[in-house]
Formats: structure tokens, sequence, C-alpha cells
């Protein structure tokens, strides 16, 4: 339960960060606004991936703090963009 959901949808001018149950316990909602702005900021410059990329470093950086990697974590999803 501590997956992240970056989303961001261009044509519904939409984006949110939705966590799941352990990292909304740990983390306050104001902690991801740097990620939103970033997102937000780059979208609007017509960069969306940049958004993206950006946005996702900041809230890696959140969960490095939060959840520290141990030597046996395992990653249980893949790491790639899904866009549909």
């Amino acid at each position: 339960r501590v997956g992240i959901l970056l989303y961001l949808s261009r044509d519904e001018r939409m984006a949110e960060i939705v966590a799941d149950e352990a990292i909304h316990r740990a983390v306050p909602a104001e902690r991801w606004g740097d990620a939103m702005a970033a997102l937000v900021a780059e979208t609007r410059a017509g960069k969306p991936g940049a958004g993206m990329a950006a946005a996702v470093e900041r809230i890696g950086a959140i969960l490095a703090e939060t959840f520290p990697k141990t030597a046996d974590d395992r990653n249980e999803l893949p790491d790639r963009l899904i866009e549909l």
C-alpha cells in the first residue's frame, strides 16, 4: 500500500496526485504542492513530459524521506509511463 498515481488529463485540464493508504497516512497532502506546481507549470508551457518528470522527481524525494529503500525491497510494478 505504498504506491502513487500521478494523473494528468490535458483534455479535462486536470491533474492529481493520488497516494495509497500508507503514504496518505504518513505524508500530509500539502507536501505534494511542489510536485503539482512543477507539473502544472511545465504543462502550461507546452511540455507535459517535462512536467511529469519534474513531478516524479519531487514525489520520489518525498517518498525517499518517508519510506527509505531497504536491501530487501523489490519493485512490484513496472517503471514505465502508461499513456491512454
